[in-house]
């Protein structure tokens, strides 16, 4: 995760009340803000509340800074912790397609030209699927994403694509961004985040409100089967939680996509043609919905359908 800094930095160029720590990255190729972490490591007390998303607090982080993440030294030019480091799974990626090729061609712009950010960077590998995808022009690179706000440095792009440090207060400096800068600037945004954030008590005020403020669309998009997310190869074994093998695979927290459509997009609802796309998969890989509540309602029902099948091909 990264070093707690001693300056603070305010919403658009600086958010407010937030010390600076150098980002993480998310697990797609970016220091992952610890999956691993306890809720004591999030801001304002932002963390996982239940024993299911408290699954592994057993883990818990290292300490930052270089001191705490000795396998990735002088990979990044920001500090880093060392369970950060997971990345994101390809099928993330490819549960996400449809939703970017909408977006595209909502702004009449080809895939190939779909400039996408991800500002959060570990070693690259989010650029790599997703330029394999077709989206070739992907802005991921090995820079402190607070930095760049700070110096007002934001690279143009049309889309926000990421999946943020989980430990510290990473993800409520993202979800102050995504209100500050990329609303108001009407771009698309897609963060992967685990399920217990839409729980917090103060997400509604602090993010869902505000996102809906002049009719822009929020809704999530989850997997039927949870994504594991994997150490890279830097991070050496000792290094990871002890629950981790030789794969390097973990799913620490039910994770989903929040996505979030701007009020000037033509379409009524993106909510439903994604829905409509989401029930022609065969077979079902992700669903969506208006809450992450109703995710969960609908991937119980493709679970129990698919029961449901095979429970009738053995009595054959």
């Amino acid at each position: 995760m990264s070093k707690r800094r001693s300056e603070s930095i305010g919403i658009e160029g600086k958010l407010a009340g937030s010390s600076k720590r150098s980002h993480g990255e998310s697990t797609d190729g970016r220091s992952h803000g610890t999956h691993r972490d306890s809720a004591a490591g999030h801001r304002d007390g932002w963390g996982p509340k239940t024993y299911e998303e408290r699954k592994i607090t057993e883990d818990r982080a290292a300490p930052s800074g270089s001191a705490g993440d000795q396998s990735s030294r002088g990979k990044h030019v920001f500090d880093t912790n060392v369970l950060d480091h997971c990345e994101t799974p390809r099928a993330a990626y490819e549960h996400l397609r449809e939703f970017l090729e909408v977006m595209g061609q909502s702004m009449k712009m080809p895939t190939a030209s779909l400039r996408v950010w991800d500002p959060y960077y570990c070693d690259g590998t989010m650029k790599r699927i997703l330029t394999d995808m077709g989206f070739t022009n992907i802005i991921h690179d090995n820079e402190d994403f607070y930095q760049l706000i700070e110096k007002k440095s934001i690279p143009p792009h049309e889309i926000l694509v990421t999946n943020p440090p989980y430990s510290e207060d990473h993800i409520h400096r993202l979800l102050e961004f995504v209100i500050g800068t990329e609303i108001p600037k009407r771009r698309p945004v897609c963060l992967l985040l685990p399920n217990w954030v839409s729980r917090q008590p103060d997400y509604e005020e602090r993010f869902a409100n505000p996102v809906a403020q002049n009719q822009n669309e929020l809704f999530y998009l989850g997997p039927v089967e949870p994504y594991a997310y994997t150490f890279p190869p830097f991070v050496h074994q000792k290094d990871r939680p002890e629950h981790v093998g030789a794969s390097g695979k973990t799913t620490p927290y039910l994770s989903s996509w929040y996505l979030v459509v701007p009020a000037s997009f033509s379409r009524d609802s993106f909510l439903e043609m994604m829905d409509s796309v989401a029930r022609q998969q065969k077979p079902k890989a992700w669903v969506v919905a208006r809450t992450v509540k109703g995710l969960k309602w609908k991937m119980k029902k493709v679970r129990q359908n698919r029961k449901a099948i095979e429970a009738g091909k053995n009595k054959k």
